[in-house]
């Protein structure tokens, strides 16, 4: 669990959640979810995303967490779910050294306070922990997250346009980022 503070009271904890997920984070997940879709963030929901749709996707990332197929961390300001990030783990066993970093969301309220950055470091402490060498992501191309992920030190591996629907129904093209991290750092792909 780390910690430090974002404001005159406001106390930042990035912790991971699980074996099991509770009824109240999955709530405040679920509000999260439907903050970003509201945003018209491109996260693989369209706009008339519901709450029991919702919620039912955060009861099957849950599943995943009980079975160690992923990894759920969260970020909390004076206990409030304030942002999350996934850490998957490839299901064969030639992918055992990767994991696809997912859902990376922060409340809207709560940007621009380097709550996305805290959280992505976190994803690659835990991928190191599970000696996981290679992260890999997808991010709608022009968008702040992939700004976010350069700056963080992610390499672009490509572009495919018209990859995803954003929320209010536009096709976005979609960038693809690899980062190396842990053992092999500075192998050549």
């Amino acid at each position: 669990m780390l910690g430090r503070s974002v404001g005159h009271h406001n106390r930042l904890v990035i912790e991971r959640i699980g074996p099991e997920v509770s009824a109240s984070d999955l709530d405040a997940l679920t509000e999260l979810l439907l903050d970003a879709v509201a945003g018209n963030a491109s996260v693989g929901f369209p706009a008339a995303l519901s709450r029991d749709e919702a919620h039912a996707f955060w009861i099957e990332v849950a599943r995943a967490v009980s079975t160690d197929r992923l990894i759920l961390l969260v970020a909390r300001i004076d206990g409030r779910i304030v942002g999350t990030v996934q850490l998957g783990f490839a299901r064969f066993p030639n992918g055992r050294h990767r994991a696809e970093v997912a859902k990376l969301l922060v409340h809207s309220s709560m940007r621009r306070r380097g709550l996305a950055t805290e959280l992505m470091n976190a994803a690659e402490e835990h991928a190191r922990a599970a000696s996981r060498t290679l992260l890999f992501l997808d991010t709608e191309t022009g968008s702040a997250a992939e700004a976010l992920y350069r700056k963080l030190g992610w390499t672009a591996a490509g572009v495919i346009p018209d990859f995803a629907y954003r929320p209010d129904g536009r096709l976005r093209p979609t960038t693809f980022f690899y980062k190396l991290v842990g053992q092999g750092e500075t192998q050549a792909g």
